[in-house]
């Protein structure tokens, strides 16, 4: 094979000439793509210097040398100035760089050169004896000879690199060899060809490329190029063989040309592998086959107008192509989860058109469609990417490859695949071609689409026409055109009933027509707008336009516009759009009315209802305070008659027992005994349930901590927290706000689902007293519970009632709950009312802190008796019960009853007048109670010494009388056995002070 080198190089070496002829043909034998010399050809560098028939040289030695000649040369022509050839002798110092590396060298080497030559003249031309014309024209030809011999140099390396370029760019394996045999240079193919590296093959004999059987042959061959010079390449008709570095031998085609060097005649070699050709020719073979099944397709796919032969079509040349058992076209469905088998080949009979795959990313269609590329497999059950699907696994399929298809801009249609039933590498040009055959797919596909589409798209657009048309000629807004003449052209169907009158219709001046059906001026401000917007083409609308016609006498209502518009005849014209709202105005002036007389209707029936509602929540609040009163005069009744009596029985019983002293009767008595007890617990709890005397005695603090030890009894543990001692609120207020509170307790018990709650009292700065209960329960939805209450009343009656009795009082109730969280419920109460007295057992209130009414005169008796017995004075409102505590102290000589009273005023005008020694004070007294009366005694003579009574078990009396300055306390159930035993120690311990 020739080297492509047109032009003769010329080289000179050491005063030698050689020339090297190049052929101009080149080989043609070979399609092989050319290679740049400047990129590395199978991953070698080619930077690495080659040389072209050089001798190795030190460097230094040849520096040294050239120094030592030009000073040489320079002190003999300065010492010896013969003025004409000593100069000359510069060119030897040139020559010299020929072995120096770079193209710096010669250039450096001229200009000292140069220099030297000029510095001479100028140093010694007082000592020319010739003319200095003569000496200057010498200087300038030594000169000129010493860059023309640099530039030679510099050439011949240009030469000399141009052609280790051409060498080591050539496609085809070269070697030059010079006329010993020994090879000079080898490019990167050739290195590659026969296995060398690096410069092992620098100075080797060619013939060891060479098996030893054909080593004489081609010698022979080397030996004719060289004595016989050949002006074309010289190429064998047979293949010879070659020898790698490793032994092995390779056909080759090998061609000679004959060429000079500078270290003599040489050879350059052309090799071609014989295999490698062959490939490359069977590569370029498929290349064209596939390119022209691929064009073929193409030309098909656009004479064709059914997808489905396109596809078929695809599916059977690429198989046949590419020489695989199987193909396939894989559609992905609407939904993106599976794949559809729309053609192939080698499948069994019934899957196309009908098989299914997962479009899952563990199935090779899968991954194809998320990587967005080719896939390869080269052995499916070894893969790791991605699992087979049953189609594949099921056929026996071993190896095979896949891409996506394109579809509508930015989707997918599906993908494309070739199988084998054998294990195969699929090189990229099979791979290229899948490609394109995908794509010629795709193309169909999208055009096909697009056909699709552009149809819809035009039955859609006729089908718009058609509906625009019949909704233009049958819908209830009328539309008619006034042409450039003012005449009026065309009506629709919805507008002839506006026209009915004008006969004829069409072609009618517009002016006319406007006049005959409506009365001045709106005609005329009709017809100067028309004509406004035919002129100027601005367009106007009407709003509610009401008049009479003229040809009818009816008062119609319209809503219309108009715009100009170009006509088929290319002039403009006005079309009017209007929609008669004659009715539609009727109605709304009917319904008009009929608003303003439902919402008169509705004042008056919600000025009804919220009279009846301020009335229905008065009589709600009263009857609330009527039961309370019924309550409290029942628990009063209970309290002063049926628990006194028991008392009294009670006494009596142990009274008698201390007659009595036989064991039957003594036994009868006691069980009597126990009987009153039952009886008198039974009232108590009775009185409390009814009306806590604890409320009107103590006020709302202290009722709350007694409503909690109250809910105990229920199994509820209920926490008082209250920053109040003392409350002063009005009757109606304390009862209410104690009703709610028991209430929202027991609501607690029944559906909170917990045993624990808490109420807390406070009041707020802005004066409000604020009441919480609350729980930890499970709480509730109050969406949800406000839209039950709207159907059933009933399940929201106790919060509802609650709420109308705190309006009524002026305060309001909230409640903040939520499933899960528990329930709190507020209570706020503006604080208006004056500090009130106490209320009387009928439940009305007086004044208590208005001082008494009068001195009432003391009942029973005075008679004091001097000795050392104790001076006792009985106060209580019942007769029977002082009657039952006189006779049990005065059956004991240490007490003298001095006095008696029946109230708490009595008992204070008594107690100064008498002065006695101790008082038995009950505690529940009308008027002035005895706790009251206890605290007045004590402040004016501390030293009396108070006993209270009381029927009520609750422990805030006990702590209330003995807080006013009692200093002891009894239920009067047990005061005939219990009270002397107090009143001696009493008596003791006032002897025992000093």
């Amino acid at each position: 094979m020739g080297l492509g080198v047109k032009n003769p190089l010329c080289f000179e070496r050491t005063g030698k000439s050689v020339l090297m002829q190049n052929s101009e043909d080149q080989d043609t034998s070979t399609n092989l793509s050319p290679v740049s010399p400047h990129l590395p050809l199978n991953g070698k560098d080619l930077s690495r210097p080659l040389s072209l028939g050089k001798t190795s040289w030190n460097t230094v030695p040849i520096l040294i040398a050239l120094g030592v000649i030009i000073t040489a040369v320079f002190l003999l022509d300065f010492l010896t100035p013969l003025g004409i050839s000593i100069s000359f002798l510069y060119v030897v110092a040139m020559l010299m760089t020929a072995w120096l590396p770079g193209f710096l060298a010669p250039i450096v080497t001229a200009s000292l050169c140069t220099a030297f030559t000029l510095i001479v003249p100028a140093l010694t031309a007082s000592s020319f004896s010739g003319s200095l014309w003569m000496v200057l024209l010498n200087r300038g030809l030594t000169i000129a000879v010493v860059w023309i011999v640099a530039g030679v140099i510099l050439n011949r390396r240009h030469a000399e690199e141009t052609l280790i370029s051409l060498i080591q760019g050539s496609p085809v394996g070269e070697i030059l060899i010079d006329s010993a045999g020994s090879i000079r240079v080898m490019n990167r193919q050739a290195e590659n060809l026969f296995g060398y590296e690096g410069d092992e093959w620098a100075g080797m004999a060619v013939e060891e490329l060479v098996p030893k059987q054909f080593r004489t042959e081609f010698r022979k061959i080397r030996t004719d190029g060289i004595t016989a010079p050949m002006d074309r390449p010289s190429r064998h008709g047979r293949p010879l063989v070659a020898r790698r570095k490793d032994g092995t031998g390779f056909p080759i085609e090998m061609s000679v040309t004959s060429l000079i060097t500078s270290s003599g005649k040489g050879l350059l070699l052309s090799i071609v592998s014989v295999r490698e050709r062959q490939a490359a020719q069977e590569q370029l073979r498929i290349h064209a086959k596939q390119q022209s099944v691929v064009a073929d397709l193409g030309q098909f796919a656009l004479e064709v107008s059914d997808l489905d032969d396109i596809l078929n079509q695809a599916v059977q040349r690429m198989a046949e192509t590419l020489e695989v058992e199987f193909g396939k076209i894989l559609e992905l469905s609407p939904d993106g989860k599976e794949f559809r088998l729309r053609a192939g080949v080698g499948w069994r009979e019934g899957l196309v058109g009908d098989a299914t795959v997962g479009a899952e990313l563990n199935s090779q269609v899968g991954f194809t469609l998320a990587s967005q590329g080719s896939v390869i497999v080269e052995e499916l059950e070894s893969e790791s990417r991605f699992s087979g699907p049953g189609l594949l696994l099921d056929h026996g399929i071993v190896s095979g490859m896949s891409c996506v298809i394109a579809g509508r801009p930015g989707s997918r249609f599906g993908v494309l695949g070739a199988h084998t039933l054998k294990k195969r590498r699929f090189s990229d040009d099979d791979v290229h071609f899948l490609e394109a055959i995908a794509n010629v797919v795709g193309q169909s596909v999208q055009r096909f689409n697009a056909e699709a589409e552009r149809k819809r798209s035009e039955d859609q657009l006729r089908r718009s026409r058609d509906m625009f048309l019949n909704l233009i000629q049958n819908n209830p807004f009328g539309v008619y055109v006034v042409d450039s003449e003012f005449r009026l052209s065309q009506v629709s169907a919805g507008a002839q009933k506006v026209f009915s009158t004008i006969n004829p219709m069409i072609g009618r001046d517009f002016a006319e027509v406007l006049r005959i059906l409506w009365p001045e001026p709106f005609a005329t401000q009709a017809i100067e707008r028309f004509r406004h917007t035919l002129e100027t083409g601005e367009s106007y609308r009407s709003m509610d336009t009401t008049e009479e016609r003229n040809d009818t006498t009816e008062i119609e209502s319209y809503d219309w516009r108009i715009e100009r518009v170009t006509l088929p005849d290319g002039l403009f014209g006005v079309v009017c759009y209007f929609y008669d709202m004659t009715e539609r105005v009727r109605h709304e002036q009917e319904i008009h009315r009929l608003k303003n007389e439902l919402e008169t209707r509705v004042l008056e029936r919600t000025d009804e209802l919220m009279e009846k509602q301020h009335q229905l929540r008065t009589m709600a609040t009263e009857l609330t305070l009527t039961e309370q009163r019924e309550r409290r005069r029942l628990a009063t009744d209970l309290h002063d008659y049926l628990a006194q009596l028991l008392v009294v029985c009670r006494m009596k019983c142990g009274q008698l027992r201390s007659l009595v002293g036989s064991e039957p009767h003594g036994k009868i008595l006691e069980d009597i005994d126990q009987v009153l007890d039952q009886s008198l617990t039974y009232t108590r709890s009775l009185v409390a349930e009814l009306s806590p005397q604890v409320l009107y005695q103590f006020g709302l603090p202290k009722a709350l901590e007694f409503l909690s030890d109250q809910m105990r009894q229920h199994g509820l543990l209920v926490k008082v927290d209250s920053t109040l001692d003392s409350l002063t609120l009005l009757e109606e207020q304390a009862v209410l706000l104690f009703q709610s509170v028991r209430e929202l307790l027991m609501n607690v018990i029944k559906h909170a689902g917990t045993d624990r709650a808490t109420v807390s009292l406070t009041k707020q700065i802005n004066g409000e007293i604020c009441i919480q209960v609350a729980d930890e329960g499970q709480g509730f939805d109050l969406a949800a519970a406000a839209a039950a209450g709207k159907q059933s009343i009933s399940t929201r009656f106790g919060h509802f009632s609650i709420q109308e009795r705190m309006k009524a009082l002026k305060g309001r109730l909230d409640i903040d709950s939520s499933p899960g969280r528990g329930t709190c419920v507020t209570l706020a109460l503006p604080c208006e009312s004056p500090a009130l007295g106490r209320p009387t057992a009928d439940g009305q209130l007086h004044e208590a802190d208005s001082g008494p009414l009068g001195r009432p005169q003391p009942t029973g008796r005075s008679d004091p008796s001097p000795g050392s017995r104790v001076r006792v004075l009985l106060v209580d409102d019942h007769a029977m019960v002082r009657e039952g505590v006189r006779v049990s102290l005065e059956s004991h000589c240490d007490f003298h009853i001095i006095g008696e009273a029946s109230s708490g005023m009595e008992a204070i005008e008594l107690a100064h007048v008498l002065q006695p020694d101790a008082i038995v004070m009950d505690v529940n007294m009308p008027g002035m109670n005895g706790i009251e009366a206890t605290q007045r005694i004590m402040a004016t003579a501390p030293s009396i010494y108070i006993i209270g009574l009381s029927v009520n078990t609750d422990a805030a009396t006990r702590k209330a009388m003995l807080a006013a300055g009692a200093r002891a306390f009894l239920y009067k159930d047990v005061a005939a056995v219990e009270l002397c035993r107090v009143l001696m120690g009493v008596m003791q311990d006032r002897v025992s002070q000093p």
